[in-house]
């Protein structure tokens, strides 16, 4: 079995974002790239924020109800101490 490597998040959160994607671009080795067919579109995203603001993407899709699942599993893993308002599940 293979042992999954986490980053810990412990003092940050997660939050749930979305929006209307206008400009996308892609950062590699090759340098920076505008993605072309990928705008203009509704997208959903799962980030994780840190004690001192800093954050990062962890999953985009289009569907909230797939973001929630996504974010409890990502709680689940460490990612975050708390997802959602006092009292979700």
């Amino acid at each position: 079995m293979t042992k999954k490597k986490i980053i810990p998040f412990p003092k940050g959160h997660l939050e749930i974002t979305c929006g209307l994607v206008v400009q996308e671009e892609t950062r590699g080795s090759d340098g920076v790239r505008r993605t072309i067919n990928r705008t203009s579109r509704f997208a959903v995203f799962v980030e994780g924020v840190g004690a001192d603001g800093s954050r990062v993407c962890l999953w985009e899709g289009d569907s909230v109800d797939a973001a929630i699942q996504e974010a409890r599993e990502l709680v689940a893993e460490g990612w975050g101490r708390e997802f959602g308002p006092r009292g979700w599940s």
